[in-house]
């Protein structure tokens, strides 16, 4: 349980307690850790859910149905929390929770928090409240992605809601195929319009970066921000 704490202090959910307090908060918020294994769906979107987890270990998804599949909203490693799972308005989560690599996570039911009466009870709820809210915010960017009908277009504001390095461009923390199925297309209809955007002057590319060059003008001799996405691109 040891190697937990040290998980737990680096998540953002528990910024600003000590971490010889972290036993004592749990215990009074009445936490539990819950186990799964790899490709278990932990609740489908529109599904109850009454707490938000913490990540020990392995690897949680969310995603939205979407046409008939499934896109990837975010991917939640050791010490990051899926707590846009469980806003405290709705009790019902807006996404689908799967497990892709066997899972150990922490599980406090917001309400609890709300009643508990230890010291730093209050600064966790801060934080849950602080992390809800930016991950909502990522989870309504990535629908306006998915409603943007031009791939070009996917890609530019794929790229405004990521960190700016000092260099200017943009590091991509997943796989290409990651990537293609974050916005909504097949590894061919976006190795396409990249590399459309490289020759327009566009972007440049990176081994695992992409710097935006040209935001003013995005139409591309190639007509690549008229271009809808298509059936076959998905």
């Amino acid at each position: 349980m040891a190697d937990d704490y040290d998980v737990l202090k680096s998540s953002a959910i528990f910024a600003n307690i000590p971490v010889d307090e972290i036993p004592f908060l749990l215990k009074s918020v009445g936490a539990t850790v819950a186990t799964w294994k790899k490709g278990e769906v932990i609740r489908s979107a529109g599904d109850e859910m009454h707490f938000f987890g913490v990540v020990l270990s392995g690897v949680v998804q969310a995603s939205l149905p979407q046409n008939g599949r499934d896109q990837i909203v975010g991917r939640f490693p050791e010490g990051d929390s899926f707590a846009e799972a469980a806003p405290v308005a709705l009790k019902r989560t807006p996404v689908t929770i799967t497990c892709v690599k066997d899972a150990r996570a922490i599980c406090i039911d917001p309400d609890n928090i709300a009643v508990s009466p230890h010291p730093f009870a209050t600064t966790m709820h801060a934080n849950l409240m602080a992390e809800m809210s930016k991950k909502l915010v990522h989870l309504s960017t990535k629908l306006s992605i998915l409603g943007e009908p031009r791939l070009r277009q996917r890609i530019v504001m794929y790229l405004n809601s990521q960190p700016v390095q000092d260099d200017g461009s943009v590091d991509v923390p997943m796989s290409f195929k990651e990537l293609a199925d974050y916005l909504g297309v097949n590894n061919t209809a976006l190795s396409r319009e990249l590399g459309r955007m490289q020759d327009d002057g566009v972007i440049s590319m990176g081994r695992h970066s992409i710097k935006l060059l040209d935001q003013g003008d995005v139409s591309g001799a190639n007509g690549g921000e008229g271009r809808h996405v298509q059936d076959g691109d998905e």
